[in-house]
């Protein structure tokens, strides 16, 4: 996408392609893999999955897989140059969720080429940003949003979300949660990420989530910041600080937690019944409202 990108734009803006005619091109050049039937199934099979634990799924985003890619330093570093990081957190929320939503529509020939296009603008975003961000950053931190930290990412939004809803009290079969990761390999190598980094079984994505938490898991201010501002957006909705704090450090973990600064010598009450009538809700649209937008 970088080499894409380079060649495709020029100094002059009045002739340079817009984001939709780069979208295009792109998709042009270089057309997605057909998806195969097994493929179709296994999007069908992880969709019809989220929406039976939607709303659970989007608590895991916002109190779970957020905040555990802040605790990842040097990536957080690099992400905090970005002021949709910064300062558009609502936002960031909301994108999270629209993304999510719509991804395993790759499967539907309606929804495909849109879902498509939206893989494509995240792509190109990651792109955009490396090369606005490039020399504004220490060399020793790599190369920002580099294959390591979009890895640590994809397993936040696939392997990370599995084990939020086990905390949560759902049970979740080995079958359904492989489903799940092979969806999600099938949206990362579309992203991007090398097949490597895409694992399809659950001791494999747990041991790569280890090595990378090993490798740069350790507190930094501006994860900490991060944090703090995703922690008040999610106060307005929730309206007590502490119940916040509390999820998030229920489904953290110690470790985590602590990384990000939060108060881990308050004892969290694992109240999962709580929880539990949360991420069950009848009507998962009154939660999923408030971080989505009107589709087209």
């Amino acid at each position: 996408m970088d080499d894409f990108l380079s060649q495709s734009l020029t100094t002059d803006k009045t002739i340079s392609p817009g984001f939709s005619e780069l979208q295009q091109l792109f998709l042009t050049q270089f057309p997605p893999p057909s998806l195969s039937k097994e493929d179709i199934r296994t999007l069908k099979a992880a969709h019809a999955f989220f929406l039976s634990h939607k709303t659970a799924v989007f608590i895991c985003l916002g109190f779970l897989s957020l905040p555990y890619c802040y605790a990842a330093e040097p990536g957080v570093k690099t992400l905090y140059l970005s002021d949709r990081f910064r300062n558009q957190t609502k936002e960031r929320l909301k994108n999270t969720a629209e993304f999510v939503e719509s991804v395993f529509e790759l499967g539907e020939p309606k929804r495909e080429s849109k879902v498509e296009k939206l893989i494509i603008s995240v792509r190109m975003g990651h792109s955009f940003f490396r090369r606005a961000v490039i020399d504004r950053i220490p060399k020793d931190l790599g190369l920002p949003v580099n294959q390591e930290d979009m890895a640590g990412t994809h397993l936040a939004f696939s392997f990370l979300v599995l084990r939020g809803l086990r905390h949560l009290g759902f049970t979740i079969s080995s079958t359904e949660a492989e489903t799940w990761l092979k969806a999600w390999k099938i949206v990362g190598l579309r992203l991007g990420i090398d097949e490597g980094l895409l694992p399809i079984h659950q001791k494999d994505a747990l041991a790569l989530s280890k090595a990378i938490e090993v490798r740069h898991f350790r507190f930094s201010q501006e994860g900490y910041e991060l944090t703090q501002k995703l922690t008040t957006v999610l106060t307005e909705f929730f309206g007590e600080e502490k119940d916040v704090k509390d999820l998030m450090k229920f489904l953290l973990g110690k470790d985590v937690s602590g990384i990000l600064g939060l108060d881990v010598t308050e004892t969290v009450k694992k109240d999962q019944v709580k929880w539990k009538i949360l991420a069950r809700l009848k009507n998962p649209e009154v939660w999923a409202g408030l971080f989505l937008k009107n589709r087209t």
